[in-house]
């Protein structure tokens, strides 16, 4: 690809040329991350179709400006002092099943993906229901819970390459998943567009009773309105934790009964440190869940937070010798 050549008009005329109306000044993040949190974006708009993504990263690449692209931000934490350049929100949908293969788009909410999956009888994403955000942000951060997760059923991903200026397909081991991991987590510059699924049969009705069970479950646990990211930290591998050392010292501290599908719960060793209703400023871990941080009042900065998060850290790392790593992403630190 020829080297970018920076264009004669300023960032903000290319992207008005283009985007119209929709281009955004100064719209504040804590408007479009589910924990309310950050200071305003520079540019913001919203991109529907690939060509739009395409576009909106190109003006930016050529215009030397930051540029991100978020789903729901349902797993980010925005700085206190915003963003410089763009933040684009990928808005692309689709929806078509052949057979038991499954098209979407990185823009629909894998929730509503989940369900209408279900009402379909296509089976293999059901115990993922309620987990909020995009495909597109369960796919980079391969999302799951009670034993499923994205990858089990991936066929292929579309992504556009910012670096080259095309649209690619990465097969599933190509993607490299990880536990809450993927290729996409080092390739920033690779932006997920649509997924393949390959899914299995199954009875719509027993589908639907699975993920309506696990909806209601997590909102026992906590109400879909609280302005958090849902579990702010990842649970412990134990096959990530060094058996020479790490391991049986670990194993040596904890209630062998809280290991499932091979890891221990965040939120088991958080409340086990006291960690509930600890509160640094605005935000404080829920009274109900060790592994959820809230903006209680929605006035929290995200200088607060991250106090909280150094805190608690230093608890499990003191009680348990294992350091916690956050699943959500940060942006504009």
């Amino acid at each position: 690809m020829p080297e970018l050549q920076a264009p004669a008009a300023s960032p903000e005329t290319l992207l008005r040329e283009h985007f119209g109306q929709q281009l955004q000044n100064n719209l504040p993040l804590a408007t479009v991350t589910s924990m309310a949190i950050g200071g305003p974006a520079r540019f913001f708009l919203q991109a529907h179709t690939e060509a739009d993504l395409a576009a909106a990263i190109r003006i930016a690449r050529a215009c030397q400006l930051y540029w991100c692209v978020i789903g729901d931000g349902s797993n980010l934490v925005a700085a206190d002092a915003g963003y410089p350049g763009l933040i684009i929100q990928n808005r692309i949908h689709a929806f078509a099943a052949i057979d038991t293969s499954l098209t979407v788009g990185a823009g629909d909410h894998l929730s509503e993906v989940v369900l209408q999956a279900d009402r379909i009888g296509l089976a293999g994403l059901e115990k993922m229901a309620g987990i909020p955000g995009t495909i597109g942000g369960a796919i980079y951060g391969c999302a799951g819970a009670y034993g499923q997760e994205m990858r089990d059923h991936i066929c292929e991903v579309r992504y556009y390459n910012a670096s080259t200026d095309r649209f690619n397909h990465l097969s599933v081991s190509e993607c490299q998943f990880g536990y809450r991991d993927s290729t996409f987590k080092r390739h920033k510059d690779w932006i997920i567009s649509q997924v393949v699924l390959d899914l299995a049969p199954g009875d719509p009705q027993h589908l639907l009773n699975t993920s309506q069970d696990l909806i209601q479950s997590r909102q026992r646990k906590f109400s879909l309105d609280l302005k958090c990211p849902g579990c702010y930290f990842k649970n412990i591998r134990l096959d990530q934790l060094d058996p020479q050392n790490l391991l049986p010292t670990f194993l040596s501290r904890i209630d062998s009964s809280q290991i499932t599908y091979g890891k221990v719960a965040a939120g088991y060793l958080l409340e086990a440190v006291g960690a509930k209703g600890t509160r640094v400023g605005g935000v404080e871990v829920s009274h109900h869940h060790g592994n959820l941080i809230v903006n209680t009042h929605g006035t929290a900065s995200a200088a607060d937070l991250l106090a909280l998060v150094a805190q608690l850290k230093d608890r499990v790392r003191q009680r348990f010798g294992v350091d916690l790593q956050e699943e959500v992403q940060y942006l504009g630190f």
